[in-house]
């Protein structure tokens, strides 16, 4: 019984944690939207791969700054959220979701045309924002 429930915890705190990424991640996007000029995606949402890339060239550099961040910072959410609820002293719930995160960075970059030079720090972000928070939740845990 104990084995099951073990693993209904992992499943519920990798669930948990998925959802909290991508709520995160929008909710960062909408930050960004009211207090950074032209970064409001919802305003002008291209409809084409090219109006995609005309939007994107036009986007002021702190605006695209935003972008990052707001895929790190909802991937540090995730990670918290999945490392604090599978209640363990293992890192890997938090890992498992910057993978996620990872994948779905680069599933996002093949449908967005940015600048190579964005999509290239987007996907170094995603595994050090998730080993960083889990990494500290385990060590804070574990009191080491």
């Amino acid at each position: 019984m104990n084995t099951v429930i073990l693993i209904l915890r992992y499943v519920a705190a990798l669930f948990a944690g998925s959802f909290a990424f991508v709520f995160a991640v929008s909710g960062l996007h909408l930050l960004a939207a009211q207090l950074i000029p032209g970064a409001d995606f919802g305003a002008a949402m291209p409809d084409s791969p090219e109006a995609w890339r005309v939007f994107m060239d036009a986007m002021p550099l702190p605006a695209k700054f935003s972008v990052l961040f707001a895929h790190w910072g909802g991937t540090t959410v995730g990670a918290a959220v999945a490392v604090l609820l599978a209640g363990r002293k293992h890192p890997w719930p938090g890992w498992f979701i910057g993978v996620l995160g990872l994948v779905g960075g680069a599933m996002n970059n093949q449908n967005i045309p940015a600048p190579m030079w964005m999509q290239v720090v987007d996907l170094l972000g995603y595994l050090p924002a998730a080993a960083v928070v889990s990494w500290r939740l385990v060590r804070r845990r574990t009191g080491a």
